[in-house]
């Protein structure tokens, strides 16, 4: 890990996806805050959210496709650059403006998002697994950050909170621009169209691998939604306080971020596949126990033992979909990162439909079943030497 914060190209996008993620974090906290000014219900408030999410799941593809045939530095660069100036910009708008300044600004995480997962896979060709994990482990800790820092800022200067959240991200784009290349990979477009060609008459079933790849993201990323989304509503039911269900909920994302880390390191050493297909088999049976126990500590346990075994596999899965796409590592990244978006969230909005018929502690238990299949899938991944990418060009 060392190695790859000096390395420039890495570290610039990792720090943009600390700023995209980070920022994204703070948006349902500022919403929420926003909701009573501007009477908004808690329908209102998930509309808002969710049309922020689809903004950036729907806009990846575009952009990942845009960065590989034009310019991905510019999109990475210009996609922070455009989120900070739209953050900037709704600290000082009027309090009904600010909601859809917001919603323009997250076309910047959607810009970013692919070329920051392709050139973080390509900065350390020796160690992609591990270089694409950090690149998540940097996400996701501004994702857990921000929301802390943005209540402190909203609680002393208000809407301006915004500016002072967002100055101190200006540099970011600036690196982005210094420090990453034009293009992704440095290998002339012959070279991409020849190893594509050659990685296509490999698979021969190539249209076969990736629907089972769709159906492995569909289970994994359906089941997750589901939980990470009702953990808080399941222990509220139990007659948890606030507290304690956002603390449980907090230990469900350390877990992850750490798995994501070591799950990296992990395939790096023996490979992608197993790695994926044993931790889907040790987060559905963690999944199916945790909403059983009765015990904090085994509460605490499992739960946390969830989310680790859940995001061992997070990187990994978006490695797999760049090795399928061979020439087009951007608009892979946009493609199977918008896919996991759309899919979570979907898999959040039915698990809360059955649970109005069903009940939630009938319901929860069983999403451990999806990660199960999810390894079954997982089964059929193409099989990849621990650290080759379709193109053996670095653009260091």
């Amino acid at each position: 890990m060392l190695s790859l914060m000096s390395n420039r190209r890495f570290l610039a996008v990792a720090l943009g996806h600390f700023v995209v993620d980070g920022l994204t974090s703070a948006v349902p906290l500022i919403v929420t805050i926003l909701s009573l000014r501007l009477g908004l219900s808690d329908a209102g408030i998930g509309w808002a959210v969710g049309i922020y999410t689809a903004v950036i799941a729907l806009s990846q593809p575009f952009f990942g496709y845009w960065g590989d045939r034009w310019n991905g530095r510019l999109l990475a660069a210009g996609g922070v650059a455009w989120m900070v100036f739209f953050f900037l910009l709704s600290g000082l708008a009027p309090t009904k403006l600010v909601i859809p300044t917001l919603v323009v600004a997250a076309l910047g995480s959607g810009a970013f998002h692919p070329q920051g997962a392709a050139n973080a896979a390509y900065a350390d060709l020796d160690h992609r697994s591990t270089a694409t994990a950090t690149f998540f482990l940097f996400g996701r800790a501004g994702f857990t950050l921000m929301p802390l820092i943005a209540g402190i800022l909203f609680t002393l200067f208000d809407t301006h909170g915004l500016l002072a959240m967002t100055i101190f991200f200006t540099p970011v784009p600036l690196l982005l621009w210094r420090w990453l290349p034009d293009h992704v990979q440095s290998g002339t477009v012959g070279e991409e169209k020849a190893h594509s060609t050659k990685k296509t008459d490999h698979y021969h079933h190539l249209a076969v691998i990736l629907s089972l790849f769709a159906l492995l993201i569909i289970a994994r990323y359906s089941a997750m939604g589901g939980i990470r989304t009702f953990i808080p509503k399941y222990y509220q039911l139990r007659g948890w306080s606030a507290a304690q269900y956002g603390a449980l909920s907090s230990f469900f994302m350390l877990g992850g971020a750490v798995g994501g880390f070591l799950g990296g390191v992990a395939a790096d050493r023996f490979g992608i596949r197993p790695v994926v297909i044993i931790s889907m088999l040790l987060a559905g049976i963690a999944a199916y126990i945790f909403p059983a126990m009765t015990v904090i500590w085994k509460i605490y346990l499992f739960v946390g033992l969830t989310g680790f075994m859940l995001d061992v596999s997070h990187s990994l899965l978006v490695l797999i979909a760049q090795s399928l796409v061979a020439g087009w590592q951007s608009l892979a990244s946009g493609l199977i990162l918008g896919f996991m978006f759309i899919v979570r969230a979907g898999g959040a909005i039915a698990l809360g439909i059955l649970a109005d018929r069903f009940s939630l502690a009938f319901l929860l238990p069983k999403l451990g079943f999806f990660f199960l299949i999810a390894a079954f899938f997982a089964l059929f991944l193409p099989v990849q030497q621990k650290s080759t990418m379709p193109v053996a060009a670095t653009g260091k």
